[in-house]
């Protein structure tokens, strides 16, 4: 589960139940039913950011990325605990909203820097990565290959020094910035 438990609600609570209910049901894939039983948690506690975060991201994960996109929207304006930071990340990635996953990852790394986050540098790495990947909406590249030609029937092959070849291939890419 990319999404950590937060605090909040009693041991016990009505609310706290649904949640515990429901990061089991993530846990074992159950996303329809993760996204109904958080949704409970998060209607009764709404101050809770952990339930909402788990809410956005189980509903993108059943599939429903419009309600994700929702949920996720009011957490823009928000100074988000760093525990929620990369929650909140993969939860607007997997609602096709890379531009919001980007930035809660950018502040996930400033976070790790800042030491309100432990993760292992590897996590680190692959969130700078990720949040270059998930700026990049166009590239460009180019190869060049010299080399001999592959095998051949050497009764139609010609000479060693003729099976030479030079090969170039270009691409250029554009990405929508939902994908």
């Amino acid at each position: 589960c990319s999404v950590a438990l937060g605090g909040g609600g009693a041991v016990g609570s009505p609310a706290y139940i649904a949640a515990d209910q429901a990061y089991k049901d993530y846990a074992s894939g159950r996303y329809r039913e993760a996204a109904a039983a958080v949704g409970t948690a998060s209607e009764a506690e709404p101050d809770n950011i952990a339930y909402r975060v788990l809410h956005a991201d189980a509903l993108a994960m059943s599939g429903q990325q419009a309600a994700a996109r929702t949920q996720l929207q009011p957490l823009r304006t928000q100074l988000l605990p760093a525990d929620q930071l990369l929650g909140a990340g993969y939860a607007a990635q997997r609602a096709y909203r890379n531009d919001w996953a980007a930035a809660w990852f950018s502040k996930g790394v400033d976070a790790i820097d800042a030491g309100q986050l432990s993760q292992d540098p590897k996590v680190r790495r692959n969130l700078t990565e990720a949040i270059s990947d998930l700026e990049r909406q166009w590239g460009f590249n180019a190869a060049l290959g010299y080399g001999t030609v592959g095998v051949m029937n050497p009764a139609f092959a010609p000479s060693l020094s003729a099976r030479k070849t030079l090969q170039a291939s270009q691409e250029v890419f554009w990405r929508p910035p939902v994908i």
